[in-house]
C-alpha cells in the first residue's frame, strides 16, 4: 500500500541517511522492517559501512538516470527497471531495506538525501529514526496540524502558512532496550482523535 515514509540515521549530528520509501510506512510494515533490522545487527560493522557511504546531488542522480538511456530526467518503464537493478538505494520501493543494504555493502554505497520530504507533513506519513549519537529509535508520525516548535527534531523544514507541518515524535526507544512487537504498535498507534 502507498504510506510515504522516511527512513533515518542520524550521526555526528547530522542525517547520514534519508530513504524516501513509497510502499508501507505504516509501524507493522516499514518501522517493523526498522526494527527487525535493530534486533539483529552488528553495529560496529553497521556504522563503519556507514562512516563509508557518499551522499550525492540530485544533478549525480540525473546523470545516474542519463547512464541508463534517460535523455530527460523521466524513465520509462524498461528504463525504471534497469535503473533499479543498477542504482537499488535511489529505489522508491527500497524503503527501510536501506539499512541492511548499508549494512551487507562491501563497497561504499552512495546516497541521495530526502530528508526535506519530512517538512510535507501531509504526505510525509511517518519517519523511522534511528539517532546513534542518542542511541534511540524514534517514530514519527505524519498528518500534523500544528507546527514543530524549536527543538523538535524537524521544526528546521517548518513552512510558514502551511496547513500541515513536519511529523512530530510519536514514540521513542533506547537502541538498547527495543520494545517486542505488541509494545512497538501499541506505542505507535494513532490516538482515537486521529
Amino acid at each position: 500500500m502507498g504510506t510515504r515514509h522516511l527512513t533515518c540515521v542520524v550521526k555526528d549530528g547530522e542525517f547520514k541517511v534519508a530513504q524516501y520509501g513509497q510502499w508501507d510506512g505504516y509501524p507493522d510494515g516499514q518501522g517493523s522492517v526498522c526494527l527487525e533490522f535493530l534486533r539483529d545487527w552488528n553495529r560496529n560493522q553497521f556504522v563503519e559501512r556507514l562512516d563509508a557511504c557518499i551522499t550525492v546531488d540530485k544533478e549525480a542522480v540525473n546523470e545516474f538516470t542519463k547512464s541508463i538511456g534517460s535523455t530527460d530526467g523521466w524513465l520509462t518503464m524498461e528504463q525504471s527497471d534497469k535503473f533499479k537493478i543498477k542504482y537499488p538505494q535511489f529505489s522508491r520501493d527500497m524503503g527501510a531495506d536501506i539499512l541492511r543494504f548499508i549494512a551487507d555493502s562491501t563497497e561504499p554505497v552512495e546516497l541521495k538525501s530526502d530528508v526535506e520530504f519530512a517538512g510535507d507533513g501531509l504526505f510525509c506519513e511517518w519517519v523511522w529514526l534511528i539517532d546513534l549519537d542518542k542511541n534511540r529509535f524514534e517514530c514519527y508520525a505524519g498528518f500534523n496540524k500544528t507546527p514543530l516548535t524549536e527543538g523538535e527534531r524537524f521544526a528546521f523544514l517548518n513552512k510558514e502558512g502551511e496547513e500541515y507541518s513536519p511529523p512530530p515524535l510519536k514514540a521513542s526507544w533506547s537502541l538498547d532496550d527495543l520494545p517486542d512487537n505488541d509494545k512497538f504498535l501499541s506505542d505507535c498507534a494513532e490516538d482515537e482523535e486521529e
